[in-house]
């Protein structure tokens, strides 16, 4: 079949004003591997057998599940240490820091619902105090308390 597709190309007419196809040299001089192919015919099998192996690794078992697992991330540790470096001048982890507060948020809600017991109590403990403060604030020492005279 080489043979008759070589045939029909050295027949194919020249376009008027350009010299006609050069012939390629005889399938007879082409350099042949101990494996009976030439080196461009082996190169073609070498990456198709590749191509399938790794296709055949990459194909998902019966049983095979794909999950999304969510996992805590101490985000603020990982923008201090990315600060801290691109503060030293390492422009990856400028970019990196720019890409990861382009991804947070500026405010982030939160749901006391979503807090556990314990944590929620201390949070309504806190925030009753400052309220306290903020309604009853204490004179500092030295200072005399304002009088609230009618």
């Amino acid at each position: 079949m080489a043979e008759a597709v070589e045939a029909a190309r050295t027949q194919q007419a020249a376009p008027e004003g350009l010299p006609a196809p050069q012939e390629e040299t005889p399938a007879d001089d082409v350099p042949r591997l101990k494996s009976g192919v030439d080196a461009r015919e082996a190169s073609r099998l070498g990456h198709a057998a590749q191509a399938s192996l790794r296709r055949s690794r990459e194909a998902a078992q019966p049983g095979d599940v794909i999950r999304h697992l969510r996992v805590p991330v101490n985000v603020a540790a990982t923008v201090r240490r990315l600060a801290a470096e691109a503060q030293r001048g390492s422009t990856h982890a400028s970019r990196e820091l720019r890409a990861w507060m382009a991804e947070l948020e500026a405010d982030i809600p939160v749901s006391t619902s979503e807090l556990d017991a314990k944590t929620r109590q201390r949070l309504l403990t806190r925030l009753l105090s400052e309220l306290e403060a903020e309604d009853d604030p204490q004179p500092s020492p030295g200072v005399a308390a304002p009088q609230n005279a009618p």
